[in-house]
Parts: structure tokens; sequence; C-alpha cells
């Protein structure tokens, strides 16, 4: 037995970048593109740039390759800048989605607006599911 986010499966180390509801290509209404477990829509601009998970508290949100980390999927993100956090996968990107089909992990984690983005991807990060999906 394998606890989730442990062992191999759940450990990656990858990219980590930010990103705002009004970056280059995103919607400008900052839905994500996940519902949430709930079944309803987030909106970075009205709802945050965190949820409120049942079992994890207040996370940030991230967007990653879908594909492979579900929407739901919990994340402690680790990159020597931020302090490590915990964070939900409800979005995704078509960055994310061509790095991990390249055979490269990369996550990019919301913020207010894209002028607020802090310097987070200067080095490798380390990513460990903590849950798969919802």
């Amino acid at each position: 037995v394998v606890l989730v986010g442990t062992g191999d499966q759940g450990l990656f180390n990858g990219k980590l970048t930010g990103y705002g509801p009004d970056c280059p290509g995103c919607s400008l209404v900052g839905n994500v593109s996940c519902k949430t477990k709930q079944g309803t829509n987030h909106s970075l601009i009205n709802d945050g740039i965190t949820y409120i998970d049942d079992e994890f508290g207040e996370v940030r949100i991230l967007a990653a390759a879908t594909t492979a980390f579900p929407c739901g999927t919990v994340i402690n993100v680790d990159n020597g800048i931020l302090e490590p956090l915990n964070a939900v996968v409800l979005d995704t990107g078509y960055d994310m989605r061509k790095a991990w089909n390249n055979g490269s992990v990369w996550f990019d984690l919301a913020f207010e607006s894209q002028a607020s983005v802090t310097n987070v991807s200067n080095k490798t990060s380390s990513f460990s599911v903590q849950r798969w999906g919802w």
C-alpha cells in the first residue's frame, strides 16, 4: 500500500510559472476550465485565486495538464522561492499539455493579475501529489 502523494508515482520535478486571469491568451473573464467539487464554475476574478477544499482547507489554484493531473488533484508545490504550499488543479493550459506530451512537467500558479505574478520560475520545482482528482 502506497499512501497518496508518496512513492515515485506522486513525485515530480518540473517548471512552475504564474499567470493571472488577464494573461495573454486567457479568457479575461477569469473562469477556470474545471468545475469545482460542487459542480460550479470558479472565477479567478470573482472568487479569487484560492479554493476551499473539504480535505485540505484553503489551497491555491493551479493549471496543469489535466490528462495527467485530473481536476481536483492536490499538489504540494516547493520551488525554493515561495513558501511550500498546497494547490489544487482547477485549470489547464496549452503549454502545460504540450510539455506533458513532450515528457516534461509544467504547472502554472494562479495570481490576482498578470502584473502581480512573482518570480516563481528561476529553478526546477518539486511537486508532490497529495490527492489524485476529486
